[in-house]
C-alpha cells in the first residue's frame, strides 16, 4: 500500500476542505435523484451527471493527498 505517513499541514487543510466540498456535491446529487415521479431526462440528467462528476474528482484529490490513488475506495 502506498498510503502517506505524513501529511503536510496544507494538506491537511486541503482534506478537511475537500471533505465539506464532497458532502455539498453529493448531497446535491441526492436531490437531484428525488424526481418526484417526473422523468430523469434533460436538464435534471445533466446537472446530476455533473453533480456525480464532481464528486468522483473529490475522491480522486482526497485519495492522491492521502497516496491511496488507484486503490478501490474502501482501501
Amino acid at each position: 500500500m502506498n498510503q502517506r505517513t505524513f501529511i503536510t499541514p496544507e494538506d491537511a487543510a486541503e482534506l478537511r476542505h475537500l471533505t465539506v466540498e464532497y458532502e455539498r456535491a453529493f448531497l446535491h446529487a441526492v436531490a437531484l435523484l428525488k424526481t418526484g415521479g417526473e422523468s430523469f431526462t434533460g436538464e435534471r440528467l445533466r446537472l446530476f451527471l455533473e453533480a456525480d462528476a464532481k464528486t468522483g474528482e473529490i475522491v480522486r484529490r482526497i485519495k492522491e493527498i492521502q497516496g491511496t490513488a488507484g486503490l478501490s475506495w474502501d482501501a
